[in-house]
């Protein structure tokens, strides 16, 4: 445990790993940096936490930071050996029971303390149900990739020839993993297919795809898992590469936006499955005022989710008439801190806050 102490009645409570360099280990480091002036702080770990050793805090407010538990998820969700196909249903379940229990062990800590959320824990895992999120962002109005419903072979075949580009996805899956890709003749998959059946990578990062085109056996499997169906958006290049914009939205501000881009017959503009990322400069190319509805449909997609922080990813329209939120991050990595400090600008919004008791 460390702590920081300033004449504060506000402590935040930030919970994680060491093993999170992208996120956790970043915000840590600014922290002990001396970027908090009005607040308390206080780093723990979710071993503490599950062993019941969670710290005795003096002020009235806790405002509580959780990052992403990666030593239960690799030990009991996403573990070697796990049992079926990556990104299924038993994801989804256990994760939801990993943070009942962590909200349940912190409503029992800190009952006596006003306890302000950056992304409860009731809602924090919901964006790893993908159809779900799909259905809460239409629910505001916000367009998101078309869905297909059918789990008929023949049908997806036939929508494949008349011309209709698909996703097949894991339903309760992240970074880019169990994503397959079909237009006309060109399948791809980062799933291997061995021995006639579908098997996960071995490896944690950078699924690589691979061709399937005409292996109807591999898709007639994969319609029978938990996956969803999406039409691809009918997105335009810029620079003759493929790309969308994360935006990263705490507290009902953009605070940052990263462009990624791929080739254009890449799969995904994922970084962890070949994108790229561009600096600001890569904003110049996208309209003002479609950049500027963007920014409004980012903020009102993490209130949707009711989040706090949120990494959203939206595309575009060829035309640019359209924006859609092609993924929602609960859980996203934080930028290189030579390109956007974001780890500080959050702890600036935090400590200029005024936290109230209730």
């Amino acid at each position: 445990m460390e702590v920081g102490h300033v004449d504060s009645n506000a402590t935040l409570l930030v919970i994680g790993e060491q093993k999170d360099w992208d996120a956790y280990l970043k915000l840590c480091r600014n922290l002990r940096s001396g970027r908090m002036k009005r607040t308390n702080y206080v780093i723990e770990t979710y071993e503490c936490l599950e062993a019941g050793k969670l710290p005795q805090i003096d002020s009235e407010i806790v405002i509580i930071f959780l990052f992403f538990p990666h030593t239960h998820w690799n030990k009991y969700i996403e573990c070697k050996g796990y049992d079926g196909l990556y990104g299924n249903a038993q994801f989804y379940e256990k994760f939801r029971r990993f943070w009942s229990k962590i909200n349940l062990v912190l409503l029992s800590h800190y009952h006596d303390k006003t306890v302000y959320y950056l992304n409860h824990p009731l809602y924090i895992f919901t964006d790893r149900d993908k159809e779900l999120t799909k259905l809460m962002l239409q629910g505001a109005g916000i367009n998101v990739p078309e869905s297909v419903y059918t789990r008929e072979l023949e049908q997806i075949l036939q929508m494949v020839d008349d011309g209709e580009q698909l996703y097949l996805k894991v339903r309760y899956g992240s970074m880019g993993k169990g994503i397959t890709y079909m237009d006309k003749d060109y399948w791809k998959t980062n799933f291997g297919f061995v021995d006639g059946k579908i098997v996960n990578s071995e490896s944690e990062f950078n699924w690589r795809f691979q061709d399937v085109a005409g292996n109807e056996e591999f898709v007639q499997q994969l319609l029978r898992k938990d996956i969803i169906i999406e039409k691809a958006v009918p997105a335009g290049l810029i620079n003759g590469l493929r790309f969308d914009l994360r935006f990263y939205v705490f507290r009902g501000n953009i605070n940052y936006i990263y462009c990624r881009v791929n080739e254009p017959e890449s799969v995904t503009t994922n970084i962890s499955q070949g994108g790229t990322g561009k600096d600001a400069r890569f904003l110049q190319y996208i309209p003002p005022k479609v950049l500027q509805r963007a920014r409004k449909i980012a903020v009102r997609s993490t209130k949707a989710l009711a989040l706090d922080l949120a990494g959203v990813d939206i595309m575009f329209s060829a035309d640019w008439k359209k924006i859609y939120v092609v993924e929602l991050n609960a859980f996203p990595g934080y930028p290189s801190s030579k390109g956007f400090n974001l780890s500080k600008r959050i702890l600036e919004v935090i400590d200029a806050q005024e936290w109230e008791e209730k």
